[in-house]
């Protein structure tokens, strides 16, 4: 049985996160409560405390939330910026290779909420076009000024943006089009990644890896140390040892993305039993 202590702490995290039965946890909650419950009672002292703290830094974003955040990334946009182009299209940012494979990806879900959104901020603009892929741009090949705006709700490490403006580049560019990113939460590695390139980025959150650039955790190599300890019984192939290439996330969107901690997400161990992970992808 968990100490009282910890329970305590678990139901403050709970109450400053506003992570409730009548929240945006709602349908979840009693699940997400449970999963950290039963993972606290076979870990030790430090692994707990270590995951208490992380939690307090956890983005928890479902789709419920998304229109905020699109609405807070569109209004970083000038009027004027947009007005400047005959069409603008909306693009979900995805790697060519996952839509072959018919892999779906959270930005397609995105396309069609983005462009209402630009149409209900700036009325004028009446060519906007949404499209499930960049193949819609094979329609508009001798389109003239185009901005075209690739959307996602996460961006980790960048690899997949990469990837995806690479396949535009090589199949689908034209001299007048302008690209944009649009993401609602960005990972500070990915907009380094995406840095050196000639787009504009557009976001609404910012998050950072979780313990190596958590101010609050003063002896940052004992923490990963026991992360490390903590996911050594997990069922996870080593590249997504503390999220995928390193990452070290703290993020559930609609979907948790593997750049999360896997204890959050891995819901099998080495021995082949279930893990009940509070946010399973």
């Amino acid at each position: 049985m968990l100490d009282v202590k910890i329970v305590t702490q678990l139901f403050n995290i709970f109450q400053k996160k506003g992570w409730s039965s009548s929240s945006d946890l709602s349908g979840h909650y009693n699940n997400v409560w449970e999963a950290f419950c039963k993972m606290f009672e076979v870990m030790d002292k430090d692994q707990v405390e270590l995951i208490i703290q992380l939690m307090d830094s956890y983005l928890y974003c479902n789709f419920r939330n998304y229109q905020n955040k699109i609405q807070d990334v569109i209004s970083k946009y000038e009027r004027q910026y947009l007005n400047n182009f005959d069409q603008i299209f909306i693009l979900p940012l995805v790697d060519f290779e996952d839509t072959k494979k018919r892999i779906a990806k959270s930005g397609s879900s995105l396309v069609y909420a983005t462009a209402n959104e630009i149409r209900t901020k700036f009325p004028e603009i009446r060519n906007v076009n949404p499209g499930d892929s960049v193949e819609i741009l094979d329609r508009f090949i001798d389109r003239e000024n185009s901005l075209i705006i690739f959307v996602d709700d996460f961006i980790g490490t960048g690899s997949t943006a990469i990837k995806c403006l690479k396949h535009y580049k090589d199949n689908y560019y034209s001299k007048a089009d302008t690209v944009n990113i649009f993401s609602l939460v960005v990972h500070t590695a990915g907009l380094v990644a995406l840095s050196d390139l000639e787009v504009k980025f557009y976001y609404s959150v910012l998050v950072s890896k979780g313990i190596s650039d958590n101010d609050k955790i003063i002896d940052k190599e004992k923490a990963i140390e026991v992360m490390l300890g903590i996911e050594k019984n997990l069922s996870i192939s080593e590249k997504y040892s503390l999220g995928f290439m390193k990452s070290e996330a703290l993020v559930t969107m609609e979907r948790t993305p593997n750049n999360t901690f896997p204890i959050f997400w891995c819901n099998k161990l080495k021995n082949g039993d279930k893990w009940n992970a509070p946010f399973p992808r």
